[in-house]
């Protein structure tokens, strides 16, 4: 199938923003020379080559029109003076919207052309391709000095009904060429095993990627269900030059556990995925519904120089207490991942359906190594249900604590906001230091009477702490109801 080439549409429109962070400058070079190395944790992704750091934010409920959940794209650009992002955003959309195609649902940025300026790739694993129902699609932005402009869809070599190819996104150097693109695809049936998912790789060996993906990349062991390819994350887990791929997969069921879930590793030695995953990677106790994989995450969180892995459970129960949620780590003991977690970490206070473990991100905030940031999106605040929160594990210098050091909370929450629902790590330039900094999406936040218009919170990082609540709050410029503004951020 040829590459299809499309229109997005740019609409300037104004957000409300409160509290201003500021300029973004790279904080080192990569390859190619305008990239932040992906292996690096915060990410400095610059869509219009100021040299400034940008957001894409998702809300992929957007309606537009009368087309209801065809799905949005918001990017908010770095500012050369202040605390904050700028209050004006792009708004981009498909150039052919469509009802459910949820355009927005999954966003990474990467270099895929040879312009030097960051791209994004946007997942709509609702779009129907032909007749084909919600088989997914990949549209990819490409960045300007205006902004991000025309776009190239992906599409799976062969599209089927229910795929959702699109619900997940990840960018990596997989091969000697340049950035590569790697999409989900869960609902995926795989002969006829249902929804037992596959990933595709887009490679980019010549500075543009093709149309349509290679062969599928599969588990060792499909299953109807797992879902392999909800969630994805790539480093170098061992000692050669290429990026791995980690893959997860929550509906897998371990023995008899149902819905236990896994991640799956595909060591990438000589520059070519293998087609298929190595055996599985578990929790030290798998239970049903732990939906073990449904996130994933990686820093260097010891000194000895190799990427370490976590995975978020979110259905984990904590004795007792229901889908309270977990992370689990796996320390990488000289270049090779164990295949049971190291150790699993927990809120300091873990409560019924607080789903803790549903959206990871990884930073430098503080010294030298890596901190973890969890995101409990089921969280009550007080007596408000479902408000959410955010708990940091502070690295004490080459260890992550066992429980949370500090929650994280919006500053007006409200129930059902579901802060925490996803993360992301921005390196932003304050006052000519440059720090990591925390963005956290909450597709349920109410604007006004606007019921889930959603929101996302920007917490600024000093150097020494971060504030108790977030100082920055990013909305739509036309916020309406059931749009999930925050259920996305680009990576």
């Amino acid at each position: 199938m040829s590459r299809r080439l499309v229109m997005v549409s740019v609409l300037a429109v104004a957000v409300t923003a409160w509290a201003v962070p500021a300029r973004a400058t790279s904080r080192a070079g990569a390859r190619p020379a305008a990239a932040v190395a992906l292996q690096q944790v915060g990410v400095r992704a610059d869509f219009n080559g100021d040299g400034r750091t940008d957001l894409a934010v998702g809300a992929p409920t957007e309606d537009f029109g009368s087309t209801p959940d065809a799905g949005a794209v918001s990017v908010f650009s770095g500012i050369a003076t202040g605390t904050g992002l700028a209050s004006t955003s792009q708004t981009l959309v498909q150039d052919n919207p469509e009802v459910g195609d949820q355009f927005g649902a999954a966003l990474a940025a990467g270099l895929f052309n040879d312009d030097e300026i960051f791209d994004l790739a946007v997942g709509a694993p609702g779009e129907d391709v032909g007749g084909t129902v919600d088989a997914g699609a990949v549209n990819v932005l490409f960045g300007s000095a205006g902004g991000l402009t025309s776009s190239q869809t992906l599409l799976q070599d062969n599209p089927e009904a229910g795929d959702r190819f699109g619900a997940a996104v990840i960018v990596g150097f997989f091969d000697a060429g340049e950035q590569d693109l790697v999409v989900g695809a869960p609902g995926e049936n795989v002969g006829a095993t249902t929804d037992a998912g596959t990933v595709n790789l887009f490679s980019n060996a010549t500075g543009a990627l093709p149309g349509t993906s290679g062969p599928a990349l599969l588990q060792d062991n499909p299953e109807a269900g797992d879902q392999f390819g909800a969630a994805l994350t790539a480093g170098r887990f061992d000692v050669d030059g290429f990026d791995d791929l980690v893959v997860g997969a929550p509906g897998e069921n371990v023995g008899a556990s149902v819905d236990a879930g896994a991640a799956n590793l595909f060591a990438n030695p000589a520059g070519a995925l293998p087609g298929t995953s190595g055996p599985a990677l578990l929790q030290d106790n798998p239970e049903a519904g732990d939906q073990f994989g449904a996130a994933l995450t990686s820093g260097f969180v010891t000194p000895e120089g190799f990427r370490d892995l976590v995975v978020g459970a979110p259905g984990e129960n904590v004795g007792a207490t229901t889908d309270a949620g977990a992370a689990n780590f796996f320390l990488n003991g000289g270049g090779s991942l164990p295949a049971v977690s190291s150790q699993t970490l927990l809120q300091d206070n873990p409560e019924a359906g607080d789903q803790f473990g549903a959206a990871l991100a990884t930073g430098i905030f503080f010294g030298a190594f890596s901190d973890l940031v969890v995101g409990a999106p089921g969280e009550n605040v007080g007596a408000t249900t479902d408000a959410g929160a955010v708990n940091l594990f502070l690295n004490s210098g080459a260890a992550l604590p066992g429980v949370s050091s500090q929650t994280l909370l919006q500053d007006n929450p409200e129930v059902g906001d579901q802060f925490g629902a996803a993360l992301t790590v921005k390196v932003i330039e304050l006052g000519g230091d440059f720090f990591e900094h925390l963005v956290v999406g909450a597709p349920g936040e109410n604007v006004g009477a606007t019921t889930d218009a959603g929101a996302a919170n920007v917490f600024t990082n000093s150097g020494t702490a971060f504030p108790a609540a977030s100082n920055q709050t990013l909305l739509q410029g036309n916020p309406e109801t059931g749009d999930q503004f925050g259920a996305a951020l680009d990576v």
